[in-house]
């Protein structure tokens, strides 16, 4: 297995861990809450390079997720795709040509939602304009995800009943 794939399986994981912890406590996440990330990787990355970036994702996220929550399953379904084959790459958001087909056309990603789509460009636009060329296409993808499950999460309750019949 390639270095990168393995890499990029391991930031796949640091998303999970990372929205559960968010479910847990809301959308507001410290550091010493997180695990040490894996040799090489960090949960503060763009703390300086881009200090607004989380905040950035979140002041999109949040009042499109507020309009259709399902939205949610669509970004991390989006995620995983990108994913999927040779890892976290960005690859699923370009678009290609009638010579040159993109992973969007691939038969797996047909039905990616649209709206998942335009709400990255979205946020990576706003990046852009705020931090121009440092924050990958892949880590917006991730923040995206964990922030989206993070949020829906916080919707789920559960009735457990305590007696046992």
């Amino acid at each position: 297995m390639k270095k990168s794939a393995v890499i990029s399986s391991i930031v796949c994981v640091f998303v999970f861990v990372s929205a559960c912890i968010i479910s847990a406590n809301g959308l507001v996440v410290h550091e010493h809450d997180l695990s040490k990330p894996a040799h090489g990787l960090s949960w503060t990355f763009y703390k300086d390079s881009c200090p607004d970036l989380e905040d950035i994702v979140k002041s999109i996220l949040e009042p499109a997720l507020d309009e259709d929550i399902t939205q949610a399953a669509g970004l991390l379904r989006l995620h995983f795709h990108d994913c999927f084959v040779q890892g976290c790459d960005g690859s699923v958001l370009l678009t290609g040509t009638a010579s040159n087909p993109s992973e969007q056309q691939a038969t797996p990603n047909l039905s990616l939602r649209a709206r998942a789509l335009q709400l990255i460009d979205e946020i990576k636009t706003a990046v852009e304009a705020s931090c121009s060329g440092l924050v990958t296409c892949a880590d917006i993808l991730a923040l995206a995800a964990r922030d989206s499950v993070a949020k829906e999460a916080q919707n789920i309750q559960y009735h457990l009943d305590a007696e046992i019949a």
